[in-house]
């Protein structure tokens, strides 16, 4: 059995990515399926991932950090230790992801304001029971099409997130696969180590799922703290008390 992966974010933008890389996972779950139901909370998703991308502005912080990591890489130009061709492929991959993001004409709240059934759905959907079918007839006549024809109307909504999520996940992907990771031991379930330079974005921890037990973490730039937590036939949760080897992968 593989082991299990915890991510924590030590930055604002690297906790958003996570959050959209996990809504975005939950699409492509619930979008190929055809109960109404699994579409009705997909498309709940995307009205989540349009409203977070509006709260933090996360266009913008992609682009300002596709520009970071451009002129980090350029620094590295002349270099005999760097393959140019590798560095000229990764520069060219920041150019391309920017450019879309750029290109894309609505910001994603805005594809929903302008669509009127949609924007009123969304604030349905923010109160509890708010799409019964009293409420939001339209809704509810939308429930019981086809389920070829509700997935339809979904992809095509999709289509409006496609430049920002592979930008998103362009940028979360090339933040773990710089990943640093080292095989460590939390000794009575706890482990703390200093973060070098305080330049973490990013800290993963893999662990057996045959520990039963789950990490919780505590972490600034400069130190992280990792406490294992035991988990009862139940769900009650404990401090675990043994010895706890896992692997630490930390994203500068």
């Amino acid at each position: 059995m593989a082991a299990i992966l915890f991510e924590h974010p030590l930055d604002e933008l690297t906790g958003n990515l996570l959050r959209v890389d996990t809504l975005f996972s939950r699409v492509d779950v619930l979008i190929n399926r055809f109960f109404s139901i699994d579409h009705h909370f997909c498309l709940l998703t995307l009205l989540e991932i349009a409203d977070l991308e509006e709260q933090f502005n996360l266009n913008e912080q992609i682009l300002k950090e596709f520009e970071a990591q451009k002129n980090r890489l350029k620094m590295y130009r002349g270099n005999p230790q760097v393959a140019a061709s590798v560095l000229e492929d990764m520069l060219a991959k920041l150019e391309a992801h920017g450019l879309a993001l750029k290109s894309q004409k609505k910001r994603l709240a805005h594809v929903v304001a302008d669509d009127e059934w949609l924007f009123k759905l969304r604030d349905r959907m923010g109160l509890p029971g708010g799409t019964a079918p009293f409420d939001a007839p339209k809704y509810f006549a939308w429930q019981q099409r086809s389920g070829e024809d509700r997935r339809a109307d979904l992809l095509a909504w999709l289509d409006h997130f496609l430049p920002f999520r592979q930008s998103a996940a362009f940028l979360l992907n090339l933040m773990r696969d710089n990943a640093i990771c080292t095989k460590q031991m939390a000794r009575g379930g706890e482990f703390r180590q200093s973060i070098p330079q305080g330049k973490c974005k990013l800290i993963q921890i893999w662990v057996d799922p045959k520990l039963k037990t789950t990490p919780e973490v505590q972490g600034n730039k400069l130190m992280v703290t990792i406490r294992f937590i035991d988990r009862g036939p139940m769900g009650q949760t404990s401090a675990c008390l043994d010895d706890i080897p896992f692997e630490l992968g930390l994203v500068m």
